[in-house]
């Protein structure tokens, strides 16, 4: 495309997957018989059906078996760079389309039929300055056909920034034993749309099944001095309707360094990261029975922030051309924490999941295992059966004189 402008280039992808199998069977056990007598003057005979009640004249029914597989992707991808001096800049902005389908032959809602389709815009736009200074800037803009129709599209936007120091002219007189060092931080926004199972998609739609006749039964009073009764099918709820989904978004930013020693012989790397989800799709818990509600109900409710640290040392040696010695050393920190489900209002602070770790363990707290009998008796009364000295001893928690 050097036509329109020098560095620009126009990229067309297209890919098509399908594979589809579809096999049926009808079968029958026939009728077999066994000669019970046989008259060879006369040519008459009686048989014996082996088996009257199992077989058949006929072929039974179909019984088919479903598995397809449809994929389309299409995409449109442009890219420019350019070096106007010590400046270099460059962009790219891509457009997408992608639908699957998986089908199979015991699916039984009509979710699972329709296919999933995402379609969004995506760049990213970056500058340097004489090899020291970096700036980027990326963003989405991505649709999905899972929610209601103002809440289908978001908007992902993220920036980062760099400095090679070690490019500076006054790092020149250390360069020989501290080679290297950059740092670098960027901070943006993510979506997810997978935020539930295939057959649970379309939270803006309701799904409810219907039950065969008798679920609901109506008395319709008496005819002819008898009284008579109609039978009606009746509903279930599966899910709700809730046209306020929508993406799952997560803030990431990311700060660290970079260094180089002995000419990159040894080669350090340090980041500290955090992330804040929200919007996660989560079961509400605070539905008194009382509202009368059949299916559960979900909603974008959840949210969990977490960080953590990441370093990596690198070290290689060249002893010659044909031997040389490398190694890595590298430690991650990582710890996260619900700030906001919508859980039940429990009476007791130590039930509650909010503050807690997403894969805290719940349950008893053991203590150690009880010495002697008299031990037993001036603890706590543990409602879990029969016990005895060498069995465990658990916390009482909420300091009731019960566990349980």
């Amino acid at each position: 495309m050097s036509f329109l402008t020098e560095g620009l280039i126009l990229e067309l992808k297209g890919s098509v997957n399908n594979w589809t199998k579809y096999q049926s069977g009808r079968t029958y056990e026939p009728y077999y018989y066994d000669l019970e007598s046989y008259n060879m003057v006369t040519g008459e005979y009686t048989l014996w059906n082996l088996n009257p009640t199992s077989g058949s004249a006929y072929l039974g029914d179909v019984i088919p078996e479903r598995d397809a597989t449809f994929k389309y992707y299409f995409e449109a991808r442009t890219t420019w760079g350019r070096t106007f001096g010590r400046h270099t800049v460059g962009g790219m902005v891509v457009g997408t389309m992608e639908e699957n389908l998986v089908t199979g032959g015991n699916s039984n809602s009509i979710y699972e039929t329709l296919p999933e389709r995402n379609t969004g815009v995506s760049g990213r736009f970056t500058y340097d300055f004489d090899t020291r200074y970096f700036l980027e800037f990326a963003f989405g803009y991505n649709g999905s056909e899972k929610f209601d129709g103002n809440k289908r599209f978001g908007f992902f936007p993220s920036i980062a920034g760099g400095w090679l120091i070690s490019n500076e002219a006054f790092w020149e007189p250390i360069r020989d034993g501290f080679s290297m060092l950059k740092l670098k931080a960027s901070v943006g926004k993510v979506g997810n749309d997978a935020i539930a199972e295939r057959k649970d998609r379309f939270f803006y739609l309701s799904d409810i099944s219907l039950y065969g006749n008798g679920s609901v039964v109506i008395d319709n009073g008496y005819r002819w001095g008898e009284s008579f009764m109609n039978s009606y099918g009746g509903y279930s709820i599966n899910r709700y309707a809730n046209p306020n989904i929508s993406w799952e978004e997560s803030t990431k930013w990311n700060a660290g360094a970079e260094m180089g020693f002995m000419k990159d012989a040894l080669k350090l790397q340090v980041d500290v990261f955090g992330e804040d989800r929200k919007n996660i799709y989560m079961k509400r818990e605070n539905f008194p029975a009382t509202a009368g509600l059949e299916a559960d109900v979900s909603g974008n409710v959840g949210r969990v922030k977490s960080w953590g640290v990441d370093g990596s040392a690198d070290y290689q040696h060249f002893f010659n051309r044909d031997f040389w010695l490398t190694g890595r050393a590298n430690f991650t920190f990582a710890t996260n924490k619900y700030v906001e489900m919508d859980e039940k209002d429990y009476p007791d602070e130590y039930l509650k999941r909010t503050d807690f770790n997403v894969n805290q363990q719940w349950g008893l707290i053991a203590e150690r295992l009880f010495v002697d009998e008299e031990e037993i008796a001036n603890s706590p009364k543990q409602d879990f059966g029969e016990y005895m000295a060498g069995d465990i001893k658990y916390k009482d928690v909420n300091g009731d004189g019960v566990i349980n």
